[in-house]
């Protein structure tokens, strides 16, 4: 097991059709409605919005007022059911990797979210911390993604 690889995974339910939902995880800006640890996306390529898209995601303001800029690049879209953005660059990860998952059932939508990082040497302290916190950090960012997507209904 590398100890600085982190996997991260939570999912919740809608009654917003998979199309809405879809349609609402096309736009990658929708990212800071939810993640609590972005505070707003950059597009970084022209559209339309595909395999080979690329956006950065920018942190809340820490200590001191710094940003984190983090870059994404969209390597599969299977529409309308899968998505997945890998990292391009970061100063804290060496790699990460996020899939999005769409799944009609009944008469509404399981949204699956997942994410595989691994922090960078100087971030060790980073793995054992969102393994503890993963409950939390994810559920709590779930709630405000069921919410939003209760909106679309």
């Amino acid at each position: 097991m590398n100890l600085l690889h982190v996997h991260l995974t939570a999912e919740t339910t809608t009654g917003a059709t998979p199309e809405r939902v879809w349609e609402y995880f096309s736009d990658p800006h929708a990212i800071a409605e939810y993640d609590r640890s972005v505070a707003s996306v950059e597009i970084t390529s022209p559209p339309p919005y595909g395999v080979g898209s690329t956006f950065d995601t920018i942190s809340p303001p820490r200590r001191g007022g710094r940003t984190i800029r983090t870059s994404y690049r969209v390597t599969e879209v299977i529409e309308p059911e899968r998505a997945v953005s890998e990292l391009v660059g970061s100063s804290v990860f060496c790699r990460a990797a996020w899939e999005m998952c769409v799944e009609p059932i009944g008469e509404g939508t399981r949204v699956t979210i997942g994410v595989d990082f691994v922090a960078k040497p100087q971030f060790f302290f980073l793995a054992p911390l969102l393994r503890i916190a993963q409950r939390n950090l994810l559920a709590t960012d779930m709630d405000v993604l069921r919410e939003a997507l209760e909106r679309l209904r």
